[in-house]
């Protein structure tokens, strides 16, 4: 955890960042209560003067509002209260409307792509979403934060992707960059103390990757059992059963089955052990399990002249 606190510390700015886009629907700026002619309560309970114009020319939500088939049902005397959005948020979603641009922290920037969303205020979801976006691939490709970046990515994207399938889509993205990470430095990853808390479906999607970048399958192995023993409670002696299939235990020695996975004690029910003697069953008539990653391997390769055919005898396998 620590790792990951640091590596989000590297990637995010502790400034509060400018989040600029389009002309301002206010050609002053002004955000006075001068011929104001609604207000806005926040859910905490603060107060914003507004111009019915500018928040039509801006947001689809007050353009329906205001001048719509609704137009007349909200009276001007009685505040409109958003009880989805506090002050701190509506503020700048203001500032924006009114002036093109908004400073947000990154704590702040979920509540305002959420406020936006709220609002249809699209312009101003573009550009926090493209903040939030960054962020999350660069957490996405460094070994130490992936799986941190994993889990606000796919919550991300678990957010929009009914309402909003494009930007869901753009996390999604941040999501597979996590994974590739993950699968090109998984030894490092299993090590760290967030790999014990990510979610059996990640876990399972790892642990079944043919092209998962270990030297060993020992490495695996480790893996599967230290996430096994942080669960509480542990899982399922089918869902654990499904894991254990994926570590292709024909690779591992026959010293490492005995000091290592026989000792288990989440192993010691009927799923599992089938799953074992299934392994051991295969190893006895001669069916070893195919090693994982690509590798090249040259057969009879040479130097040949240039311009001259090269050989058939050289192939490239990928032995898983």
């Amino acid at each position: 955890k620590k790792q990951a606190r640091q590596a989000r510390a590297m990637h995010r700015s502790p400034k509060r960042q400018r989040l600029a886009g389009g002309q301002p629907a206010s050609p002053s700026g002004d955000r006075t209560d001068v011929c104001s002619d609604a207000t806005l309560r926040s859910s905490d309970g603060r107060f914003f003067p507004v111009h019915r114009l500018v928040l039509i020319a801006r947001s689809e939500y007050f353009k329906a509002l205001y001048a719509g088939a609704g137009a007349g049902m909200q009276e001007a005397a009685q505040p409109l209260v958003l009880e989805q959005i506090d002050g701190r948020t509506l503020d700048a979603v203001l500032d924006f409307v009114y002036t093109g641009e908004c400073v947000a922290s990154d704590a702040e920037r979920e509540a305002l792509l959420h406020a936006a969303d709220y609002l249809q205020l699209t312009t101003l979801q573009e550009k926090v979403a493209s903040s939030i976006f960054d962020d999350m691939m660069a957490l996405a490709r460094q070994p130490a934060s992936c799986l941190a970046g994993w889990r606000e990515a796919r919550c991300q994207a678990a957010s929009f992707v009914d309402r909003h399938p494009r930007l869901a889509a753009r996390f999604l993205a941040a999501e597979e960059a996590a994974v590739e990470t993950a699968r090109r430095h998984f030894a490092c990853v299993a090590l760290s103390a967030e790999w014990k808390e990510v979610p059996m479906d990640l876990v399972e999607r790892l642990l079944q990757d043919r092209l998962l970048q270990v030297e060993t399958e020992q490495v695996v192995f480790r893996a599967f059992a230290a996430w096994l023993e942080a669960q509480q409670p542990p899982p399922a002696d089918d869902d654990t059963a499904r894991l254990l299939a994926h570590v292709r235990l024909g690779l591992l020695p026959s010293v490492f089955m005995q000091q290592t996975v026989r000792p288990l004690a989440l192993l010691k029910n009927a799923p599992c052990f089938e799953v074992l003697l299934d392994a051991l069953l295969a190893l006895k008539e001669g069916i070893v399990p195919c090693t994982r990653g690509v590798k090249l391997f040259a057969v009879g390769g040479r130097l040949v002249p240039s311009g001259a055919a090269s050989p058939k005898s050289v192939e490239r396998f990928d032995p898983a």
